[in-house]
């Protein structure tokens, strides 16, 4: 298993915790709104050889996730 991945586990899920307990409606839609982004760029990352998707509506999109609630 690679490290960095360990790494980002032990410190990325207390802080999801904390997050989660003492965050209001605002503060967790923009969390899962900036992980969506990130989870987007990595999806845009792996199929732009096999397909050219539109970033910025791909990006928009998942933004748009902390309007929607």
């Amino acid at each position: 298993m690679n490290l960095k991945r360990i790494l980002t586990s032990i410190i990325g899920f207390p802080l999801v915790l904390v997050l989660l307990v003492f965050g209001n409606k605002w503060i967790i839609d923009i969390a899962f709104a900036i992980v969506a982004i990130i989870a987007t760029n990595e999806y845009i990352k792996c199929v732009s050889q096999k397909a050219k998707p539109v970033a910025w509506i791909c990006y928009l999109l998942a933004a748009s996730i902390c309007l929607i609630h």
